[in-house]
């Protein structure tokens, strides 16, 4: 539990100024322990990158096949700029998520602007269809009130017609009784 994988996982620095033959001999694996002897490994430093809550990964530095060892000031500037390289990265996390989130909604405002269109579009048409439909009722209002008019002066006419002709009938009725009656009585003097 040693290596980038610790140190991700506690969020702690794993600082080892010099690697003895001793550290190398306490790995489990022969492989490993006889890579480690080749590369002539002297000294470690593993420094986790994290930034705003998340944990990036870690930048590693080691000396090998050389007598070079890390000092405290090689740590304290490790640290250092292994912080700014995790704000670096989280900066580049954060931009690439909002461009893809400007994206988003650039995708999503052309949608509802095209689906606005589209309405608009259709219920310019549903407007100028009821403007025509009024306009159409109008004359036809006016159609039926000319109508309406010329059939109430018709009925009115026939009306007096019919007046005339009731008021003359009873006249000539009249007159036809009177005559009726006049013969009736010349009948009986007779």
């Amino acid at each position: 539990n040693t290596g980038a994988y610790k140190v991700v996982r506690s969020n702690q620095v794993e600082y080892v100024p010099v690697i003895t033959e001793q550290m190398i001999e306490m790995v489990e694996s022969a492989d490993v322990r006889d890579l480690l002897r080749k590369l002539k490994l002297s000294s470690v430093i593993i420094v986790p990158l994290f930034a705003r809550g998340h944990s990036l990964g870690t930048l590693s530095l080691i000396w090998a096949e050389s007598d070079h060892y890390y000092t405290a000031d090689d740590l304290t500037l490790t640290e250092e700029l292994a912080k700014r390289a995790a704000l670096a990265l989280d900066n580049a996390r954060l931009f690439s998520e909002a461009q893809r989130l400007n994206t988003e909604l650039e995708e999503r405002v052309l949608k509802r602007t095209h689906q606005l269109q589209r309405t608009n579009l259709r219920l310019s048409k549903e407007i100028e269809d009821r403007k025509l439909a009024e306009e159409k009722y109008r004359e036809l209002n006016v159609d039926l009130e000319e109508h309406v008019i010329e059939r109430t002066r018709q009925l009115e006419n026939a009306n007096q017609n019919l007046q005339r002709e009731v008021l003359e009938r009873e006249r000539v009725d009249n007159a036809l009784r009177s005559s009726l009656q006049k013969t009736h009585e010349l009948y009986e003097i007779s």
